[in-house]
């Protein structure tokens, strides 16, 4: 286990982004989003593909029904893998306790530096800086 800042008798204030165990590469409102909905849309694909080709099977000739199950398997197992990611993900770069009190560094950050609370492009800012 990682020894923090904390543990060597530092305040709340004192500690880094590393010591909060924050990827150091945070990721825009815009960015999360998109990589949210592109992974939401791989899974509701690959989950729609194989139920339909499992519902589907009897409808095509029996010399391609098992290429139709092999086919529904595959795209079950990617689905199951896009999942996966998608859930990573979010734990990664999802809103925990450990980005909001990132996040309210940055912020704090931010308004110390002279930023409006207001304005988005400052806060963020202050969120990349801290």
């Amino acid at each position: 286990m990682r020894s923090t800042n904390l543990s060597k008798g530092n305040t709340m204030e004192d500690l880094t982004m590393a010591d909060l165990g924050v990827l150091s590469h945070a990721l825009t409102g815009y960015q999360f989003s998109a990589v949210y909905n592109v992974l939401s849309l791989g899974i509701a694909s690959m989950v729609f593909t194989s139920l339909f080709l499992f519902v589907a099977r009897d409808r095509v000739l029996p010399k391609y029904r098992m290429a139709v199950m092999v086919s529904a398997t595959v795209t079950s197992i990617a689905a199951y893998h896009y999942f996966r990611m998608f859930d990573s993900f979010s734990h990664a770069y999802g809103m925990n306790e450990t980005t909001a009190a990132a996040n309210a560094k940055g912020i704090a950050a931010a308004v110390e530096a002279g930023a409006a609370e207001t304005d988005p492009a400052a806060i963020e800012a202050g969120i990349q800086a801290a």
